[in-house]
C-alpha cells in the first residue's frame, strides 16, 4: 500500500496551521462532495466520491496529527516546568541544610571538640615538627577564642553577622 502525501492531498505546505488544514478541507470537500456531483456520469461521481473520501482522511489525519504534536509539545513543557520546581526544591532543600548548620555554628559538636579531633588527627598523620607560624597560631588561638566568645560582640541572625544593641556602631 502507498503512503499517501496528506499534505498534497489537500494542496498545503508542511509548516501549515490548523485553520488553514480546515479551510483547504473546505474548500475541497465542496469541490467533491457525492452530493454535489449528482448531475454528472457515473464514472466521474465514483472518482469524485474516491477524492471526497481521500479529503476527509487526510483532513482527519493531519488534525489528529497537529493535536498530536500540540499536546506532545504542551507535555514536554510540562515535565520541563516539573523537573525545573524539582530542581528548584532540591536547591532549597540544599540550602536550608547549609544555613542550618551555619545557625548551629557549623555543627553540634563544641568547638573545643572539633578542636582536640583535629589535632589528634594532625598528630596521627603527620608526625612532622611544626613551623614557627604553626606554634604562633597554637599558642594564640586559644587567646583569642577566649577573648572574643566572652565578649558577645556579634550575633548570629538569619545567617548574617550584626552588632550588638549596645554596641551599634560594631566597635
Amino acid at each position: 500500500m502507498p503512503k499517501i502525501n496528506y499534505y498534497k492531498v489537500l494542496k498545503l505546505t508542511r509548516n501549515t496551521t490548523i485553520q488553514k488544514i480546515k479551510q483547504a478541507y473546505r474548500k475541497l470537500a465542496l469541490l467533491y462532495h457525492p452530493n454535489k456531483n449528482v448531475k454528472k456520469s457515473e464514472k466521474e461521481r465514483q472518482q469524485a466520491e474516491q477524492k471526497f473520501i481521500e479529503i476527509r482522511e487526510a483532513y482527519d489525519f493531519l488534525l489528529n496529527n497537529h493535536k498530536d504534536i500540540k499536546q506532545k509539545t504542551q507535555r514536554q513543557k510540562t515535565k520541563k516546568k516539573i523537573n525545573e520546581k524539582m530542581m528548584s526544591d532540591e536547591f532549597k532543600k540544599m540550602f536550608s541544610r547549609v544555613r542550618k548548620r551555619v545557625e548551629n555554628n557549623i555543627s553540634s559538636k563544641s568547638s573545643d571538640e572539633e578542636e582536640k579531633n583535629v589535632t589528634t588527627e594532625k598528630k596521627k598523620k603527620s608526625p612532622k615538627k611544626l613551623t614557627k607560624y604553626q606554634k604562633f597560631v597554637q599558642e594564640e588561638h586559644p587567646k583569642l577564642k577566649a577573648e572574643y566568645n566572652n565578649e558577645d560582640i556579634f550575633k548570629m541572625i538569619g545567617g548574617r553577622w550584626r552588632s550588638s544593641p549596645d554596641n551599634p556602631k560594631n566597635v
